[in-house]
Protein backbone atom coordinates (compact mmCIF):
# COMPACT_ATOMS: atom_id res chain seq x y z
CA UNK A 1 0.00 0.00 0.00
CA UNK A 2 1.42 3.62 -1.03
CA UNK A 3 1.60 6.39 1.57
CA UNK A 4 -0.44 8.60 -0.50
CA UNK A 5 -3.14 5.56 0.10
CA UNK A 6 -2.52 5.85 3.50
CA UNK A 7 -2.46 9.61 4.49
CA UNK A 8 -5.92 9.61 2.39
CA UNK A 9 -7.53 6.73 4.62
CA UNK A 10 -6.26 8.52 7.71
CA UNK A 11 -7.88 12.17 6.89
CA UNK A 12 -11.28 10.49 4.97
CA UNK A 13 -11.62 7.88 8.28
CA UNK A 14 -10.50 11.59 10.78
CA UNK A 15 -13.71 13.28 9.03
CA UNK A 16 -15.98 10.59 9.15
CA UNK A 17 -14.82 9.97 12.88
CA UNK A 18 -16.21 13.69 13.71
CA UNK A 19 -19.48 13.33 11.64
CA UNK A 20 -20.31 10.22 13.44
CA UNK A 21 -19.31 11.73 16.65
CA UNK A 22 -21.77 14.50 16.23
CA UNK A 23 -24.09 12.54 14.86
CA UNK A 24 -24.26 10.13 18.10
CA UNK A 25 -24.28 13.23 19.97
CA UNK A 26 -27.22 14.54 18.52
CA UNK A 27 -29.26 11.16 18.71
CA UNK A 28 -28.58 10.83 22.18
CA UNK A 29 -29.41 13.94 23.53
CA UNK A 30 -32.34 14.28 21.31
CA UNK A 31 -34.02 10.86 21.25
CA UNK A 32 -33.08 8.98 24.23
CA UNK A 33 -35.62 9.01 26.82
CA UNK A 34 -33.10 9.49 29.41
CA UNK A 35 -31.27 12.08 28.21
CA UNK A 36 -33.17 15.00 29.87
CA UNK A 37 -32.87 13.31 33.12
CA UNK A 38 -29.37 11.91 33.47
CA UNK A 39 -26.79 14.21 31.23
CA UNK A 40 -25.72 15.72 34.09
CA UNK A 41 -25.16 13.36 36.48
CA UNK A 42 -21.77 11.60 36.36
CA UNK A 43 -23.36 8.23 35.45
CA UNK A 44 -25.02 9.98 32.30
CA UNK A 45 -21.84 11.79 31.62
CA UNK A 46 -19.98 8.83 30.94
CA UNK A 47 -21.89 6.55 29.28
CA UNK A 48 -22.92 9.03 26.89
CA UNK A 49 -18.63 10.46 26.57
CA UNK A 50 -18.27 5.88 25.88
CA UNK A 51 -21.01 6.02 23.12
CA UNK A 52 -19.77 9.04 21.00
CA UNK A 53 -16.16 7.39 21.42
CA UNK A 54 -17.38 4.44 20.27
CA UNK A 55 -18.98 5.98 17.24
CA UNK A 56 -16.33 7.70 16.19
CA UNK A 57 -13.52 4.71 16.54
CA UNK A 58 -16.11 2.98 14.50
CA UNK A 59 -16.83 5.56 11.29
CA UNK A 60 -12.90 5.73 11.82
CA UNK A 61 -11.57 2.43 11.85
CA UNK A 62 -14.40 1.31 8.79
CA UNK A 63 -13.42 4.11 6.68
CA UNK A 64 -10.03 3.44 6.90
CA UNK A 65 -10.46 -0.16 5.73
CA UNK A 66 -12.37 0.64 2.85
CA UNK A 67 -10.04 3.82 1.62
CA UNK A 68 -7.47 1.13 2.22
CA UNK A 69 -8.62 -2.07 0.42
CA UNK A 70 -11.86 -1.31 -2.12
CA UNK A 71 -11.44 1.84 -3.43
CA UNK A 72 -9.74 2.00 -6.50
CA UNK A 73 -6.67 3.95 -7.83
CA UNK A 74 -8.27 5.62 -10.67
CA UNK A 75 -10.97 7.03 -7.56
CA UNK A 76 -8.06 8.01 -4.68
CA UNK A 77 -8.64 11.57 -6.71
CA UNK A 78 -11.95 12.01 -5.55
CA UNK A 79 -11.19 10.69 -1.94
CA UNK A 80 -8.62 13.27 -1.63
CA UNK A 81 -11.01 16.05 -3.34
CA UNK A 82 -13.28 15.21 -0.55
CA UNK A 83 -10.71 15.11 2.26
CA UNK A 84 -10.00 18.51 1.46
CA UNK A 85 -13.86 19.50 1.24
CA UNK A 86 -13.86 17.92 4.58
CA UNK A 87 -11.04 19.03 6.51
CA UNK A 88 -11.98 22.89 5.18
CA UNK A 89 -15.31 22.04 6.64
CA UNK A 90 -14.18 20.51 10.28
CA UNK A 91 -11.57 24.27 10.44
CA UNK A 92 -15.08 26.04 9.81
CA UNK A 93 -17.25 24.12 12.27
CA UNK A 94 -14.28 24.65 14.40
CA UNK A 95 -13.98 28.18 14.13
CA UNK A 96 -17.75 28.96 14.74
CA UNK A 97 -18.07 26.71 17.13
CA UNK A 98 -15.20 28.28 19.21
CA UNK A 99 -16.80 31.87 18.48
CA UNK A 100 -20.38 30.50 19.60
CA UNK A 101 -18.81 29.45 23.12
CA UNK A 102 -16.84 32.31 23.68
CA UNK A 103 -17.31 33.76 27.30
CA UNK A 104 -18.39 37.35 28.46
CA UNK A 105 -16.83 38.95 31.62
CA UNK A 106 -19.94 39.06 34.23
CA UNK A 107 -20.13 42.79 35.89
CA UNK A 108 -19.36 42.93 39.46
CA UNK A 109 -23.10 42.00 41.46
CA UNK A 110 -25.33 38.76 42.40
CA UNK A 111 -27.68 37.36 40.18
CA UNK A 112 -30.64 36.45 42.81
CA UNK A 113 -33.33 33.97 41.78
CA UNK A 114 -35.88 32.71 43.50
CA UNK A 115 -37.95 29.32 42.63
CA UNK A 116 -41.19 28.33 43.33
CA UNK A 117 -42.02 24.76 43.08
CA UNK A 118 -44.73 22.79 45.09
CA UNK A 119 -44.50 22.53 48.62
CA UNK A 120 -43.40 18.88 49.21
CA UNK A 121 -40.10 19.69 46.99
CA UNK A 122 -38.92 22.46 48.84
CA UNK A 123 -40.57 22.78 52.60
CA UNK A 124 -37.26 22.22 54.35
CA UNK A 125 -33.66 21.26 54.25
CA UNK A 126 -33.42 17.55 53.58
CA UNK A 127 -36.79 17.64 50.86
CA UNK A 128 -34.82 20.67 49.12
CA UNK A 129 -31.68 18.96 48.31
CA UNK A 130 -34.35 17.12 45.76
CA UNK A 131 -34.40 20.44 44.06
CA UNK A 132 -30.64 22.16 42.29
CA UNK A 133 -30.60 25.79 40.95
CA UNK A 134 -27.62 26.19 39.07
CA UNK A 135 -26.35 28.84 36.17
CA UNK A 136 -27.07 27.46 32.73
CA UNK A 137 -24.74 28.73 30.42
CA UNK A 138 -21.52 30.17 31.55
CA UNK A 139 -19.57 29.86 35.44
CA UNK A 140 -20.88 30.67 38.62
CA UNK A 141 -20.69 30.16 42.24
CA UNK A 142 -24.68 29.17 43.70
CA UNK A 143 -25.61 29.23 47.44
CA UNK A 144 -29.09 27.93 47.96
CA UNK A 145 -30.53 29.94 50.64
CA UNK A 146 -32.57 26.48 52.40
CA UNK A 147 -32.06 27.81 55.44
CA UNK A 148 -34.88 31.06 54.27
CA UNK A 149 -37.58 29.06 52.18
CA UNK A 150 -40.93 30.26 52.77
CA UNK A 151 -44.62 29.26 51.63
CA UNK A 152 -46.73 31.40 49.49
CA UNK A 153 -50.08 30.43 48.51
CA UNK A 154 -49.60 26.97 48.61
CA UNK A 155 -46.08 26.96 47.28
CA UNK A 156 -42.12 27.10 48.47
CA UNK A 157 -39.86 29.88 47.68
CA UNK A 158 -36.30 28.64 47.46
CA UNK A 159 -34.02 32.09 47.06
CA UNK A 160 -30.68 31.11 45.47
CA UNK A 161 -27.71 33.37 45.03
CA UNK A 162 -25.60 33.22 42.17
CA UNK A 163 -22.49 35.07 41.45
CA UNK A 164 -21.21 34.72 37.74
CA UNK A 165 -17.92 35.57 36.68
CA UNK A 166 -18.35 34.86 33.33
CA UNK A 167 -21.41 34.16 31.03
CA UNK A 168 -22.11 33.86 26.97
CA UNK A 169 -26.48 34.11 27.81
CA UNK A 170 -28.14 34.69 30.88
CA UNK A 171 -30.01 31.39 31.68
CA UNK A 172 -30.78 29.00 34.66
CA UNK A 173 -31.41 25.45 35.36
CA UNK A 174 -33.48 23.95 37.36
CA UNK A 175 -33.71 20.38 38.26
CA UNK A 176 -35.90 18.17 40.16
CA UNK A 177 -35.61 14.67 41.73
CA UNK A 178 -39.44 13.56 40.84
CA UNK A 179 -38.59 9.91 41.02
CA UNK A 180 -36.51 9.45 44.04
CA UNK A 181 -36.43 5.33 43.81
CA UNK A 182 -35.21 5.43 40.30
CA UNK A 183 -33.15 8.59 40.53
CA UNK A 184 -34.88 10.39 37.95
CA UNK A 185 -34.38 14.09 37.29
CA UNK A 186 -36.86 16.27 35.39
CA UNK A 187 -35.14 19.74 34.55
CA UNK A 188 -35.95 23.07 33.58
CA UNK A 189 -34.52 25.62 31.46
CA UNK A 190 -35.34 29.62 31.69
CA UNK A 191 -33.53 32.05 29.78
CA UNK A 192 -33.47 35.50 31.38
CA UNK A 193 -34.57 38.82 29.74
CA UNK A 194 -30.95 40.89 30.79
CA UNK A 195 -28.59 42.88 28.97
CA UNK A 196 -25.01 41.17 28.40
CA UNK A 197 -23.80 43.48 30.83
CA UNK A 198 -25.82 45.04 33.27
CA UNK A 199 -25.27 48.78 33.74
CA UNK A 200 -27.04 48.98 36.80
CA UNK A 201 -28.82 46.53 39.42
CA UNK A 202 -32.62 45.49 37.57
CA UNK A 203 -35.71 45.05 39.90
CA UNK A 204 -37.16 41.65 40.09
CA UNK A 205 -38.68 40.33 37.60
CA UNK A 206 -41.98 38.43 36.71
CA UNK A 207 -42.62 35.16 37.49
CA UNK A 208 -41.25 33.01 34.08
CA UNK A 209 -41.94 29.56 33.32
CA UNK A 210 -39.51 27.05 31.44
CA UNK A 211 -38.64 27.79 27.92
CA UNK A 212 -40.07 25.33 25.90
CA UNK A 213 -37.06 23.59 24.34
CA UNK A 214 -36.28 20.28 22.63
CA UNK A 215 -34.53 17.84 25.20
CA UNK A 216 -36.25 19.88 28.37
CA UNK A 217 -39.01 19.97 30.78
CA UNK A 218 -41.69 21.95 31.09
CA UNK A 219 -44.25 22.17 33.90
CA UNK A 220 -46.86 24.71 34.96
CA UNK A 221 -45.82 24.10 39.14
CA UNK A 222 -42.25 25.42 38.85
CA UNK A 223 -41.34 28.90 38.08
CA UNK A 224 -38.54 31.06 38.98
CA UNK A 225 -37.81 35.46 38.83
CA UNK A 226 -34.78 37.00 39.15
CA UNK A 227 -32.99 40.72 39.78
CA UNK A 228 -29.40 41.87 38.90
CA UNK A 229 -27.94 43.31 42.27
CA UNK A 230 -25.29 45.93 41.82
CA UNK A 231 -22.71 46.33 44.37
Amino acid sequence: MSLERAVTAVVAGSCVASLCYSAARYLYFHLSPSAGASDYDAGGRIVSSIIFVIAAATGFIATVAVVRSLVPDPWLRAVQILDVVGVLALLAWVTIDSRSRSMHPAPDGVLEIELRSPRELSSDGNSAKRTQVYFGNGRAEETAHTERIREENGAAILPVEMKVSEHRGWSVVVRRNTDVRHNFWDRYWFDLRMPESPAGALPWSGWIKPTAKHGWDVADDVAIRFRWVAP
